[in-house]
């Protein structure tokens, strides 16, 4: 099977047509998504690998993976859902584009942007999630913030991850979470996931790095 990932599940007609059509003549006319928005497309002939994966549309959804594209997801966010108190898509992939950059990881982390408590992205299994919440700057004017909580998993019976006190303003949003993520950067042990970490020094420490990032991030 050949997999790609699809940035936040956003995908142009013309380009799942385009998968359609190598599904067809490559596999059996069958292409599959995952959990995490990314495209499949199952009983790829070894054979034919070079071939398929020399289609330009490969340059654009590359088949390398990535720690943090790949395995984050997002919902539609405020640009079509009224219930929502921020914009998501655009949020989400600079955010994990960020991190990919940032960071080289045997793990990957799982993050999930929400906008609103609804949690239709299931934010709250995420490794760290991501909630859209209702703000307001020092002038007292709506800005777009989230909430951030730690430590979710389905393995081992599941865990809801666990919210940290703190509004983060969309205007600082990669910074912070960048700050969360060196914190397990740094102290982790070997192969040990961000969930293992998380259960390993608790909540506390991931608190402290926030109000630190809040403190040092304030305009």
């Amino acid at each position: 099977y050949i997999g790609v990932s699809v940035p936040t599940g956003r995908i142009l007609a013309e380009d799942l047509a385009i998968f359609a059509t190598i599904a067809a003549q490559y596999g059996r006319d069958e292409i599959r998504f995952d959990h995490s928005q990314n495209l499949l497309i199952p009983f790829i002939k070894n054979t034919d690998l070079a071939e398929v994966i020399s289609h330009p549309i490969f340059d654009k959804f590359p088949i390398e993976t990535s720690r943090f594209q790949d395995f984050g997801m997002t919902y539609t966010g405020n640009e079509y859902c009224n219930l929502a108190y921020t914009n998501t898509k655009d949020i989400s992939r600079e955010l994990l584009n960020y991190l990919d950059e940032a960071f080289q990881l045997a793990q990957p982390i799982r993050i999930i942007l929400t906008g609103c408590m609804n949690a239709c992205a299931h934010r709250n299994i995420a490794d760290i999630g991501i909630q859209g919440v209702a703000a307001r700057d020092k002038k007292r004017q709506p800005i777009e913030a989230f909430s951030i909580a730690i430590g979710g998993t389905l393995l081992n019976d599941g865990h809801f991850n666990e919210t940290l006190k703190g509004k983060v303003p969309k205007a600082i949003l990669l910074p912070v979470i960048k700050d969360l993520v060196s914190l397990y950067v740094k102290d982790k042990l070997e192969n040990e996931t961000f969930f293992d970490f998380f259960n390993r020094i608790g909540l506390v420490p991931f608190q402290e790095t926030l109000i630190d990032s809040l403190i040092a991030y304030d305009n």
